[in-house]
């Protein structure tokens, strides 16, 4: 929540995973709205992180070559 602008979101999850996805809804959600103060941008190994938790090893390999091949930019379809 942003005091100064009254904008916020309360998220619940019922899974060990909720706080890696929470983060990404939350980004979404800023983006959305325009709201000031966005949360910053997941780092690569944090999108691995997550790619992991939600689609296992074998997307983080795929997602980590696209990465290698498209020279450093965010994977395609990482989430």
């Amino acid at each position: 929540m942003n005091a100064d602008t009254g904008q916020g979101v309360a998220i619940m999850a019922n899974s060990d995973n909720g706080i890696l996805v929470a983060d990404e809804y939350i980004r979404s959600l800023a983006k959305e709205y325009g709201w000031k103060n966005k949360p910053e941008a997941r780092s690569i190994s944090g999108q691995m992180m997550l790619i992991g938790a939600l689609k296992g090893a074998d997307a983080v390999l795929s997602s980590y070559e696209e990465l290698e091949h498209s020279g450093g930019r965010n994977p395609r379809n990482s989430f």
